[in-house]
């Protein structure tokens, strides 16, 4: 059996090579697709960093407020949260949101 495939093998040499490039190629292509996501995830999360890193702690709103044309708004925070959040010891910066 061993003696048969390698009798084709010998026949067939560009199959094999062609095949062994397309493999090459395919692993390749895998391998820079995971470095290049590795470069992307890294990138923006240096990014982030950078944005807060004055930033110890963060309110978002989870409910968006309902628009007058029926439709929904970008998520606010109440005015009342604010003025109670600008009131806390130790706050430097509780910027309006407009």
């Amino acid at each position: 059996m061993v003696r048969v495939a390698l009798k084709g093998f010998r026949a067939r040499k560009l199959r094999i090579a062609l095949s062994l490039v397309a493999v090459a190629l395919g692993v390749a292509l895998i391998a820079g697709t995971y470095v290049l996501t590795d470069t992307i995830n890294h990138s923006f999360d240096k990014i982030f960093q950078q944005a807060n890193r004055r930033t110890d702690v963060s309110i978002t709103p989870h409910q968006a407020i309902k628009a007058d044309n029926g439709g929904e708004g970008a998520p606010t925070i109440p005015e009342a949260v604010l003025r109670r959040v600008q009131r806390v010891p130790g706050v430097e910066a509780a910027p309006s949101p407009r």
